[in-house]
């Protein structure tokens, strides 16, 4: 069954520039724990604002699958307003396709299921990849709750109480709750101090035990139907960053080389972005929709790809660098400006043009110069084009 699971499940094709937007626990109900987060497309972990999409990986492919049932919650939830006009942007320009994920994914089941009572059987092994999906949810969930905490703390709440039960909180508050709540019910501390238990073969109680199974089961089964559904649609994954750890284990295993370089490819476009542009947000959801079709993205890829390719990081270092370059490029551009302006004023004694010759001239000459200066970095211009600077 593993062989089977192996030839099946291929995390999209080497070169697929299709991606789909996952969806969060999509073939499981929200009741079986993934809670708020139940069927939401991926968000940006660096974000310091609110929930907006992981705009730094979307520059890798050209089009998106999304759920359907994706859709319809970030189109209802005031939350993922961001998502909302990033999805209806790609729409627009024909880069979305909307699919039942689960649908899809149905003929495939009996397979899948059998990987993951397979996977699970040793459960201690899961305790490494599980350290880093917490390391790597917890920053986040503190951030959210600063962000979000105001919005249930001002004058409008002051002087409410409310006690232990839940449902005695006003609704406010209950969305705060759920927010800031484990992306999964359990994914926490606890749950590492049980698998480290289990991995050391040491005593542990019943219930601790099979609830760490129910979570790792869960993620389990997440990222084995994502895969299915990724080489069932000939396409990449993009998912939430914090579980990253437990696809890398799963393609180790499968021994996914393609597959860990896409992982890998977006880890660096995230880096590179953020080195160079470390509060990026794009002017609007259009900008970065266009910036698809620019024949500029390809430079930005292939940097990309060549960073994974060589292991080379993109570090103060590479930043400072690329200034460096960029400003000894505008300054060459602004010296050639004085040149072509002081060359092309013959062209002011012609009669009727006068300087509509000269700026004309000069204008053309400039833009022919800078194009061609601009070109080893045009991966930077296009990104700074694109950013609102804020």
């Amino acid at each position: 069954m593993h062989v089977q699971l192996a030839n099946l499940v291929k995390f999209g094709s080497f070169d697929a520039m299709d991606a789909i937007l996952s969806s969060f626990c999509f073939t499981q109900s929200a009741a079986d724990g993934s809670g708020f987060y139940h069927r939401l497309p991926p968000v940006c972990f660096e974000s310091w604002d609110r929930f907006v999409p992981d705009y730094a990986a979307l520059f890798l492919f050209d089009r998106f699958y999304l759920d359907a049932a994706a859709l319809t919650r970030i189109r209802h939830d005031p939350h993922f307003k961001a998502h909302a006009q990033m999805v209806e942007a790609l729409e627009s320009c024909g880069r979305l396709e909307v699919r039942d994920f689960a649908g899809e994914i149905a003929p495939y089941r009996p397979v899948v299921e059998s990987a993951v009572e397979q996977r699970i059987a040793d459960l201690g092994q899961w305790h490494k990849p599980f350290e880093h999906v917490v390391a790597l949810w917890e920053p986040f969930a503190d951030q959210l709750a600063d962000n979000y905490y105001g919005d249930w703390e001002d004058t409008a709440l002051s002087g409410r109480r409310w006690g232990e039960d839940e449902n005695d909180w006003p609704p406010e508050r209950r969305a705060l709750g759920q927010i800031t709540f484990p992306m999964h019910y359990g994914l926490n501390y606890q749950l590492l101090y049980t698998l480290d238990l289990i991995r050391a073969r040491k005593a542990c109680e019943d219930y601790y035990r099979e609830k760490a199974k129910g979570v790792v089961r869960a993620y389990l089964e997440h990222v084995l139907t994502t895969m299915c559904l990724a080489d069932h649609l000939g396409a990449s994954v993009h998912d939430w960053e914090d579980i990253r750890p437990v696809y890398q284990r799963v393609l180790t295993d499968a021994v996914g080389i393609g597959s860990l370089r896409r992982l890998r490819e977006q880890q660096q476009m995230r880096q590179l972005i953020k080195i160079m542009f470390p509060r990026f947000r794009p002017k609007s959801p259009e900008a970065l929709a266009r910036a698809l079709d620019d024949r500029r993205i390809e430079s930005l890829r292939t940097l990309v790809a060549r960073s994974v390719e060589d292991g080379d990081e993109f570090d103060t270092e590479f930043a400072n660098q690329v200034l460096r370059e960029v400003v000894a490029t505008e300054r060459d551009i602004s010296r050639f400006r004085n040149v072509v302006g002081w060359a092309s004023k013959p062209l002011s004694v012609i009669p009727w043009l006068g300087s509509v010759a000269d700026t004309a001239a000069s204008a053309v000459a400039e833009t022919i110069y800078a194009k061609r200066k601009r070109r080893k970095k045009s991966w930077f211009y296009l990104l700074s084009e694109i950013d609102c600077g804020r």
